[in-house]
């Protein structure tokens, strides 16, 4: 166990992209659709460089030095483990007494289910060895009924119960509450706004797709593919 684990326990999480500023993504989003459509009378002629975020104090615990360390521990006895943590660890101020409160919550000590559910890790009931919880993968999307790629490439929607053939292109930065009159969805037969992103993502798998041209699919079509009475 290393000497300054009360140092790194005691430090706060890194901040920076993860904290995300609307005001400033706002900006950046119209500035990408000016420039895209050579609209610079819309620009305004003064902006602030940093537009004011309010700042919150971060009191979060950095706990990811006491996952390693466990980590690296696992297969041992849970004695042993614990034994070592309280002789790098004192108790002689509230965050140190607030690390071993989490240490509870990390570790499942008299563990009902094996593996358990809310804990990273677990202590053995019959050998008392400490063990990781394996991690759970979430299983894949299921697919949209809605929608259909077919192995030469080509991509089918349904709209309005009819499938249709569609090409599929990228949508420019879109601002939010503007729309853009010049690209038009051949499918929905409206312009590409933010409002009907939602519809477009059902319909293509993807918010930034839109349709440029549509085709009628022929019921031959549809009983090669499988989309016959689907």
């Amino acid at each position: 166990m290393r000497d300054d684990m009360d140092k790194l326990l005691g430090g706060r999480t890194r901040g920076g992209t993860r904290h995300r500023n609307p005001e400033v993504r706002t900006a950046r989003t119209q500035d990408r659709a000016v420039a895209a459509h050579e609209a610079w009378d819309e620009v305004p002629r003064r902006a602030r460089i940093r537009p004011d975020v309010p700042r919150q104090e971060d009191k979060r615990q950095n706990l990811q030095p006491l996952v390693r360390f466990l980590r690296s521990r696992c297969g041992r006895p849970w004695d042993r483990v614990y034994a070592e943590l309280c002789r790098g660890l004192e108790f002689h101020s509230a965050g140190r007494l607030r690390t071993f409160h989490f240490l509870r919550f990390l570790v499942a000590q008299d563990a009902a289910d094996i593996p358990p559910r809310a804990s990273l890790f677990y202590v053995h009931p019959t050998s008392r060895v400490l063990l990781e919880v394996p991690r759970r993968r979430r299983p894949p999307p299921a697919p949209s009924p809605d929608h259909f790629r077919a192995p030469d490439g080509r991509f089918y929607a349904r709209y309005g119960g009819l499938w249709w053939q569609v090409e599929l292109a990228a949508t420019p930065p879109i601002p939010r509450g503007y729309e853009l009159p010049d690209f038009v969805d051949a499918l929905l037969r409206e312009p590409v706004c933010q409002e009907n992103a939602d519809v477009r993502g059902h319909l293509y798998g993807r918010r930034d797709r839109y349709a440029t041209a549509r085709r009628p699919v022929s019921r031959k079509t549809l009983k090669a593919l499988g989309l016959w009475r689907t």
